[in-house]
């Protein structure tokens, strides 16, 4: 009986994500940018283990356009990936460039890049050392990428926002939208984003989320796993231990979004364990997001 309830209450209150998972609306493995789409992977480390060669060969084989890693470890493990994805992927066509926690990889020309620390306590000097020891700092890498005549020019923004539990959420990220607000530094005229992705540090569907919109000039923006999503989440905590640590084992949130803008539309969006990666256990604690978009 209680397991006939369980299946009608799945059934009713997530429908659409069976609907998206038997549908198909996840990743179709094939070629990408011929078909008119950008695919965009994003993958937060959070400083786990993982076998860079056999990541690297998957990024070869997911086919994607734009590469966006987070937090690697500070013990080499970013050169290795810089060393790698320059060697393997070759050729004046890709872009591969370590910025701050990050390592961004582009087949698109990468036409402008600036970054943005911001704090969610609102305190001052968010640098690489302040990055490394605390929650209450996070930080953006805004760009601006050169689709050719088939996309034009397009914005991404690479984001790893702060996790400070202390502060209010809401707070914090007006404190975050205000500082990705701020212009940059060049005469470029102001794009807004067709994909605003990384580590949010806020459930999918908080209220926080919405401040983001104000970028679309009321437009706003849709949340990929929304459209085109199925089931999981992208963060399991770690470092628990007892009972905590058990519940902790068998809980996922999905803090990794995917916010897609206006004129861009979500043509596909999964959540993967990449080859070489180890789930749990001093290896990873996030999935990466494969996030296809197009317009």
């Amino acid at each position: 009986m209680v397991g006939c309830v369980g299946m009608v209450v799945n059934l009713v209150f997530f429908a659409e994500r069976w609907q998206n998972a038997i549908g198909g609306y996840g990743i179709h493995w094939t070629s990408v940018h011929e078909n008119g789409r950008v695919r965009v992977v994003h993958w937060n480390l959070s400083a786990g283990e993982i076998d860079v060669e056999r990541m690297i060969d998957w990024v070869q084989d997911s086919s994607a356009d734009v590469v966006l890693i987070a937090n690697a470890r500070w013990d080499g493990q970013r050169r290795v990936l810089i060393d790698g994805f320059t060697g393997r992927l070759g050729g004046e066509e890709w872009s591969v460039r370590r910025v701050l926690r990050g390592v961004v990889v582009s087949r698109f020309e990468i036409l402008d890049l600036s970054t943005v620390t911001v704090s969610a306590s609102g305190g001052e000097g968010a640098g690489d050392d302040a990055l490394r020891t605390t929650g209450d700092f996070g930080w953006a890498v805004k760009m601006v990428l050169d689709g050719g005549e088939q996309f034009g020019e397009f914005g991404v923004w690479f984001v790893d926002l702060p996790s400070e539990p202390s502060v209010h959420r809401m707070e914090s990220m007006g404190r975050v939208v205000e500082s990705l607000h701020i212009e940059g530094r060049d005469e470029r005229p102001a794009l807004k984003p067709a994909l605003i992705i990384g580590d949010f540090n806020t459930v999918r569907g908080s209220a926080s989320l919405g401040l983001f919109d104000e970028f679309e000039g009321g437009g706003g923006f849709v949340d990929a796993f929304e459209e085109r999503g199925a089931f999981g989440g992208s963060w399991r905590p770690g470092g628990l231990s007892g009972l905590k640590g058990w519940v902790a084992s068998r809980s996922s949130w999905h803090i990794d979004l995917s916010l897609v803008g206006n004129g861009w539309w979500v043509d596909g969006y999964e959540l993967v364990l990449p080859d070489g990666a180890v789930w749990g256990n001093g290896g990873v604690s996030h999935r990466a997001q494969v996030v296809d978009i197009e317009r």
